[in-house]
């Protein structure tokens, strides 16, 4: 959570709130709280490039307008009927399995959440910095997340992404 919650829906507060509780704080967190207690999100440059490198090329390489205002989430791009909910994480130190858990989260989380009135219509993709190797692409392909990451001057990625265009 940043400092902005005016710009989450209720139900994510609330279940932020909740987690707070079920952590042991003990209080009650009331909805006027809430804003005093929300710490600073901060995003790495690393992370900030990745999103802008990944949106040229969804722009100049696809023919597609990457969306980055739709904050908490880092993108989404429409392709015909289909609206794409782009996570963007960067593997820190190596440890590509927290950065898979993290995109997992981040994705079922905003679907969920953002899309209320039904979300058949939602892809999800979540773009690395590096490649997170064979078992975590199959990891997410399984979940139904089409995965992409940096591989030098080029964007590789899972057979669903590439399906849909989304890499080369």
């Amino acid at each position: 959570m940043d400092d902005h919650p005016e710009q989450y829906s209720v139900a994510e507060l609330q279940c932020w709130k909740q987690n707070q509780i079920a952590q042991g704080s003990g209080i009650d967190l009331g909805d006027v709280q809430i804003t005093q207690v929300l710490g600073v999100l901060v995003k790495s440059r690393r992370h900030e490039t990745v999103v802008r490198d990944y949106g040229h090329f969804l722009q100049k390489q696809c023919g597609l307008q990457p969306n980055t205002h739709v904050h908490p989430r880092d993108m989404v791009v429409v392709a015909g009927d289909t609206e794409w909910l782009i996570e963007v994480k960067t593997v820190h130190r190596g440890h590509v399995a927290a950065a898979v858990r993290e995109a997992l989260g981040q994705l079922l989380f905003y679907r969920h959440f953002h899309y209320p009135d039904g979300h058949h219509h939602i892809r999800m993709l979540a773009v690395f910095n590096e490649d997170i190797g064979q078992a975590c692409m199959e990891f997410l392909e399984i979940q139904s997340i089409a995965s992409v990451w940096r591989t030098g001057a080029r964007w590789a990625g899972s057979p669903s992404a590439e399906n849909a265009n989304l890499c080369g």
